[in-house]
C-alpha cells in the first residue's frame, strides 16, 4: 500500500487523524447496514407430501449410498424433540444454520451418491448448486443435533425435500466411526407416524 493511500486511510479515522476531520463518503458509494436489523426471513414450503415418508437408499445396488431415514423405536423421542424445533411451522427453520456446502467440491463418486439419495425425493430435474442443508440446533443449549433438513431453492422459496434425522446424507467422521448406517439399516418405523 502506498504512503499516500495509507495517509488517506488514517485521515479518514478521527481518532488517528491530527485534524480530527472525517473524510466524507458519497452516499452512493457507501453500504448501509444495521447490525440489529435481521435478515429477511427465508420462505419455506414442502417439496411434496412424500417428504414425511421414510425411505432406504439402494445400498445393495450401490453400497456407498448407505442412507435411511427410517427410525428405531429407541430414537423416536429424540426424533420427536428435533422435529418439533420446526414442524409444522417451517418458518422456524430460519432459526437454524443453513449450510451452503459446495457439493461440486466433492469427488465425482460422492456427487453421484448424493444425486441418487436426493432422487429418492426429488422428482424434477435439479442441480446440486440449488441444494442446501439446515443443521438443527436445540433451543435450550443451542447445541447442534445430528438432524439435517435438505432444501432446494426454486424461485424465491426453499422447498424442504429430505429429512435426515440420522445424519446419513452427508456424513461426518463420528457418524462413519460409529457405523450409524449399519446400526440403523434395519429400522422399520416411518417418520410419517410422528408427523401430523
Amino acid at each position: 500500500m502506498s504512503t499516500k493511500k495509507l495517509s488517506n486511510l488514517l485521515d479518514s479515522n478521527p481518532i488517528q487523524s491530527k485534524s480530527g476531520n472525517k473524510t466524507n463518503i458519497e452516499p452512493g458509494n457507501s453500504i448501509e447496514s444495521d447490525p440489529l436489523k435481521p435478515e429477511k426471513p427465508r420462505d419455506f414450503a414442502l417439496y411434496s407430501s412424500e417428504v414425511i415418508k421414510s425411505k432406504h437408499s439402494k445400498y445393495k445396488l450401490y453400497p456407498e449410498d448407505q442412507f435411511t431415514n427410517f427410525l428405531k423405536e429407541d430414537v423416536v423421542q429424540n426424533f420427536v424433540n428435533n422435529i418439533n424445533l420446526f414442524w409444522p411451522d417451517l418458518k422456524k427453520l430460519n432459526d437454524h444454520d443453513m449450510d451452503e456446502t459446495d457439493y461440486f467440491s466433492l469427488t465425482e463418486t460422492a456427487q453421484l451418491r448424493l444425486e441418487r439419495i436426493f432422487k429418492l425425493y426429488l422428482t424434477r430435474e435439479f442441480s446440486l448448486t440449488n441444494i442446501n442443508k439446515i443443521k438443527l440446533r436445540t433451543n435450550e443449549l443451542d447445541k447442534s443435533t445430528s438432524f439435517r433438513v435438505f432444501v432446494i431453492l426454486e424461485g424465491d422459496k426453499y422447498l424442504v425435500f429430505l429429512l435426515d434425522p440420522l445424519h446419513l446424507v452427508v456424513t461426518d467422521r463420528r457418524t462413519r466411526k460409529n457405523d450409524v448406517f449399519k446400526a440403523n439399516k434395519g429400522n422399520g418405523t416411518c417418520m410419517s407416524k410422528y408427523l401430523k
